[in-house]
C-alpha cells in the first residue's frame, strides 16, 4: 500500500506573548508561529504466506517533511526576528508474527529512525528589507540524529488455566551529533555536541480471568535518550529565562509496575481499576545553569536567567484510573472514567508533565440506529505551591490568585452529542461542546480551549 498526506497551518498568533509592561506598553509588537507544512510519503508491505520465520510480516517505509518557524518583534522595534526550522525524517520497519499452537505466539522486529535537522534565524527591518543573521533555536551547523532497535515479545495462553504470559525485550541505540557553527552569539565552551547511548528494555505480564473477573499485574522497564530539544535547543522558555544546551546530558530509565482488577457483572455493569507506580532514574528536568559560570546572559536584547534541561537523581510518578460503566435501564446507560496522578523529583518538587485529577461522567441512550450522550469532560486544581517550578514564574499561562500567583484553576465543560444511522453506510452525528461556553486552559497548554462548539459530521463508509 502506498500513500501520501500533506497539511498545512496559517500564521498562529501567540497573544500571550504580548503582555503589558509595569509603563502600560506591550513588549511585543507582534509573537506568532509561521505557517507549518507537513508531508509525508509511505509505502506498506505486507506477507500472509506462511514460512518458517513467520505466518505473516509487515514492512513499511516513510519519509516525512516538517517546516514550521517563529517570529517576534519587540514594542516600538522595526526588527522582525524570524527563525526557521527544516527537519526531514527517514523511518523502516518490520514487524513478524510467528504461532507455534498450543497457545504460544511470537512477534519480532526492528526498527530505523533518521532525523535530520537545519535552523536558521534571521532580522529583517521591515521598514529597508535589510537582514542579517542572528542565532538560530538549534545549532546552526545542522544536526542528525538515529534511532535503532530490535525486540522479540512471547505470548502464552495456558489450555488448563484462564491465564495469559506475555513478555519481551528489546535493545536500543541512539546517536546525536550537532554543530555549532558561530558560537559568538552565546560564546558556547564547545562547538560540537555528540551523545551515543545504549539499553536494554523489557516487560513481563499475566491476566487472570476466573470466571467473570480479570487481574493483571505488569512489571516493565523503559528508556528515553536525551533528543535534539532536551540537549542542543537555545530558547526562551518564558520571557526572562532562556534554556541552553547541555553536552552532559544522560537518558533517563523508567521502572514501572501496575495491578489491574476488572468485574463484570453480566450485560449490567463492567468496573476496573488499575493501580500503578514509577521510578524514573536520571529523571530529565529543567532547573537553574551556569553557562561559562554565568547565571545570566543577554538573549535576544533581554537579561536572562540561564536554565537547561539536566538530570535529576530521580522521580516517581504514581496513581490510579477507575473506570465503570452501568446499564440503568433498557438503553440507557452510565460512563465514568477518573484518573489520579501525583509526581515529584528527588528534591519533592513536583513534575511539570504531571496533570491534575482529570475524567468524564456520561449519561448515554442507544436504540436501534440512535445514540444520545450528555457527557461532562472535568479537570481538578493545582495551586501555586503544588506547581512544578518551571511553571510558577508562568503568569501568563495560568491564572492568578488572589495574591496574584500564577495557578491552575478546576474546570468542567458540558457536552451533548448525537448520531444517527441514516443507512448501512451512512452516519450522521451533531454535537453541542461546551454548552455552557464557560472560558478554561487544558492544563500547561498556555491556550485556551474553544467556547461554545457546534460540530456537524456526516461519514459514509464503503
Amino acid at each position: 500500500d502506498l500513500g501520501i498526506y500533506y497539511s498545512g497551518t496559517s500564521d498562529v498568533p501567540r497573544y500571550d506573548r504580548l503582555t503589558q509592561t509595569s509603563h502600560g506598553h506591550l513588549k511585543y509588537a507582534s509573537w506568532y508561529y509561521s505557517p507549518q507544512s507537513w508531508l509525508m510519503a509511505r509505502a506498506g508491505l505486507t506477507l500472509h504466506k506462511k514460512k518458517k520465520l513467520y505466518d505473516h510480516a509487515r514492512f513499511v517505509f516513510a519519509f516525512q517533511q516538517v517546516k514550521e518557524g517563529r517570529n517576534d518583534r519587540k514594542y516600538r522595534s522595526d526588527r522582525l526576528r524570524q527563525r526557521r526550522e527544516d527537519v526531514g525524517i527517514f523511518s523502516l520497519n518490520a514487524h513478524f508474527d510467528k504461532s507455534f499452537g498450543n497457545g504460544q505466539h511470537l512477534y519480532y522486529g526492528g526498527q530505523w529512525d533518521y532525523n535530520k535537522v537545519n535552523s536558521t534565524g534571521i532580522e529583517q527591518n521591515i521598514m529597508t528589507d535589510e537582514a542579517r543573521v542572528i542565532a538560530s533555536r538549534y545549532p546552526d551547523g545542522g544536526s542528525q540524529t538515529h534511532q535503532a532497535g530490535i525486540y522479540f515479545s512471547y505470548k502464552k495462553n495456558f489450555s488448563k488455566l484462564p491465564l495469559s504470559l506475555l513478555t519481551g525485550i528489546r535493545f536500543s541505540l541512539s546517536s546525536l551529533s550537532s554543530n555549532f557553527a558561530d558560537t559568538s552569539f552565546y560564546h558556547l565552551p564547545y562547538t560540537h555536541i555528540k551523545i551515543n547511548n545504549q539499553s536494554v528494555t523489557g516487560n513481563t505480564g499475566l491476566v487472570y480471568r476466573p470466571g467473570q473477573w480479570q487481574f493483571r499485574l505488569n512489571l516493565s522497564s523503559g528508556f528515553r535518550a536525551p533528543n535534539l530539544d532536551d540537549v542542543a535547543k537555545i530558547f526562551d522558555s518564558e520571557p526572562g529565562n532562556v534554556v541552553v544546551p547541555n553536552e552532559n546530558l544522560k537518558p533517563e530509565t523508567l521502572y514501572n509496575t501496575d495491578f489491574g482488577i476488572k468485574k463484570s457483572f453480566g450485560q449490567k455493569a463492567d468496573v476496573e481499576m488499575t493501580l500503578f507506580y514509577s521510578y524514573l532514574q536520571h529523571a530529565m528536568v529543567r532547573r537553574d545553569f551556569l553557562l561559562n559560570g554565568k547565571d545570566s546572559i543577554v538573549y535576544d536584547g533581554q537579561l536572562s536567567k540561564v536554565q537547561a534541561i539536566v538530570n535529576a537523581g530521580y522521580a516517581t510518578v504514581y496513581g490510579m484510573s477507575f473506570e465503570a460503566e452501568l446499564q440503568l435501564v433498557k438503553g440507557l446507560g452510565f460512563k465514568l472514567n477518573l484518573t489520579y496522578l501525583k509526581g515529584k523529583d528527588d528534591e519533592g518538587k513536583a513534575l511539570r508533565h504531571v496533570p491534575p485529577l482529570y475524567g468524564a461522567v456520561a449519561l448515554f441512550y442507544e436504540q436501534s440506529k440512535l445514540r444520545i450522550e450528555l457527557c461532562t469532560d472535568f479537570n481538578g486544581q493545582i495551586s501555586y505551591q503544588n506547581l512544578a517550578p518551571s511553571e510558577q514564574d508562568k503568569a501568563y499561562m495560568y491564572t492568578l490568585n488572589n495574591d496574584g500567583l500564577p495557578y491552575a484553576p478546576a474546570w468542567w465543560i458540558l457536552n451533548l452529542r448525537g448520531s444517527y444511522a441514516v443507512s448501512e453506510h451512512v452516519l450522521s452525528s451533531l454535537a453541542v461542546e461546551n454548552i455552557f461556553d464557560k472560558a478554561y486552559r487544558p492544563y500547561s497548554s498556555g491556550i485556551s480551549a474553544p467556547g461554545i462548539n457546534l460540530v456537524f459530521t456526516l461519514r459514509y463508509s464503503f
